[in-house]
This record gives structure tokens, sequence and C-alpha cells, in this order.
């Protein structure tokens, strides 16, 4: 598989989004919304909280205009905020494919030019 690790700490351009995506946790399949998005990472919407540097398997039903993926990546947990009835997670992709960074990329970048 041809994909990109990602060991640095910088912040990468986030978009917002409302795309459908699914946690994997020791076994178990979570459902969660993609609240904005960038090349290295995620903020989801969860009504279950994670362990800070719990490594997960993450599937996102990724669309935007007439362009849709699955992407599946690896991340890690790097923050949860507690909200009124949910949690907010942090999530930084650890392993992913190049075509779906790839596909993020053209998506913020769509976003970029107002469409």
């Amino acid at each position: 598989m041809d994909s990109i690790l990602f060991t640095g700490t910088h912040r990468a351009p986030r978009k917002t989004t409302k795309w459908h995506a699914a946690l994997k946790v020791k076994g178990n399949i979570i459902a969660v919304k993609i609240l904005n998005i960038s090349a290295q990472g995620a903020l989801i919407n969860s009504n279950y909280n994670l362990i800070k540097n719990e490594l997960i398997a993450l599937m996102i039903n990724a669309k935007y205009d007439k362009n849709r993926l699955i992407i599946y990546t690896r991340a890690l947990v790097r923050h949860s905020t507690i909200r009124k009835n949910n949690f907010y997670l942090g999530l930084q992709f650890i392993e992913i494919a190049r075509p779906h960074q790839q596909f993020i990329t053209n998506y913020i970048d769509y976003n970029e030019a107002g469409f």
C-alpha cells in the first residue's frame, strides 16, 4: 500500500465538513461525524470518549461536488473535549494512502476556490 506516515506536529489547513465516518476501537464500530478535516487529521463528534494516544482505525465517507471516496486511515487520538451530550475528539492521521490524502487536499482546495 502506498501510504504516508505522519510524525510531525505542524498544523495543516482545515475545512469544515459534515462527512459521516466510523471508528473501529478494540473491535467495536462507533458511528461519528467529521466536523473539520485536514490532510493530517480531523476533529470528530462522537457519543463515546476515547483515551488520549489511543490508536484507532477510521473510515470516512467523503464527498464533495460529484467526487466520492471511502477513506481508510489509522489515527491517534490527540485530545478529547467533553461537550454537553457528546465528545469532540482530535485525531492525527498516522497512516493514510496517498490517493486518500490527495482527495482531502483536493476537497480543501475546492472549498478555498469558493465552490
